[in-house]
């Protein structure tokens, strides 16, 4: 059996030899088909992140990597870039009550509001595209946007400052709770970049918000811990109360506003 690669939403299947036995050898694969740096490699396979460049002696079979796997392929950031995400000003801005009243007042009637601004929110957006897909990769946008603009989310962002380099859309793979590998989210390097599945196991329209919105909280929570462990489950309950009294505490705000 073949490896099942997916690598910038295209997929790949790759040879399976007995010469793979370490991380090193799947990433000389990997630079050999993709043409990709193998010092620049991050992959993602049964929900665990692995960087072979960083383990290269670990056998595939101890990484949970045989022949028939499905693996998600990222390059892994540069120094340079990581340098350039660091550089963000870490400065405070506005109260977040004022900000997101402003915005409302902007948007009243409006189903999403303007995307935030400043150093403590995502950077850059994309969407999956392929010929003929339905709903269109510009609807798809639309709610990454709204996702960004979401007040639970602006509020956690700020209080915990965190800049994210791009959030995008990841293509299906797997199929949502039935797939013993599904993968609803990811976060590549603590904040370079976050994707979300965003689509059905169909491919006829979108996941529920709240469920995509959900999705998002948890790889936050992957800006501190990497691991699920304790103290990741402990911050994720907490991102999702903080998120749920940003949507209170700007409720309030609004109803005050109309008053």
């Amino acid at each position: 059996m073949a490896l099942q690669v997916t690598f910038r939403g295209v997929k790949h299947s790759l040879p399976w030899t007995q010469d793979l036995v370490t991380l090193q050898d799947l990433a000389r694969l990997l630079a050999s088909e993709l043409h990709l740096d193998p010092e620049s490699q991050k992959i993602v396979v049964g929900g665990r992140q692995l960087v072979p460049s960083a383990t290269p002696d670990q056998p595939v079979q101890a990484a949970g990597i045989h022949a028939g796997s499905k693996i998600l392929v990222f390059p892994k950031a540069s120094s340079e870039e990581i340098a350039k995400l660091q550089a963000v000003p870490d400065q405070r801005i506005r109260g977040f009550d004022d900000e997101l009243l402003s915005v409302m007042r902007r948007r009243q009637n409006e189903r999403s509001s303007t995307l935030p601004s400043g150093p403590h929110t995502f950077q850059r957006f994309e969407s999956w595209s392929r010929p003929g897909l339905q709903p269109a990769p510009s609807d798809a946008m639309k709610l990454l946007h709204r996702l960004a603009a979401d007040k639970g989310i602006v509020g956690v962002m700020a209080q915990h400052r965190w800049t994210v380099g791009t959030l995008t859309e990841m293509p299906p793979e797997g199929k949502v709770g039935v797939s013993a590998m599904c993968i609803l989210g990811v976060n590549i390097n603590r904040g370079q970049e976050i994707s979300l599945r965003l689509r059905t196991d169909d491919l006829k329209g979108f996941r529920r918000y709240d469920r995509i919105r959900e999705t998002l909280i948890h790889e936050l929570a992957h800006m501190v811990f990497g691991e699920h462990d304790n103290n990741f489950k402990e911050l994720n309950s907490q991102l999702l109360r903080e998120s749920k009294s940003y949507e209170w505490t700007s409720a309030r705000s609004l109803e005050s506003f109309c008053n």
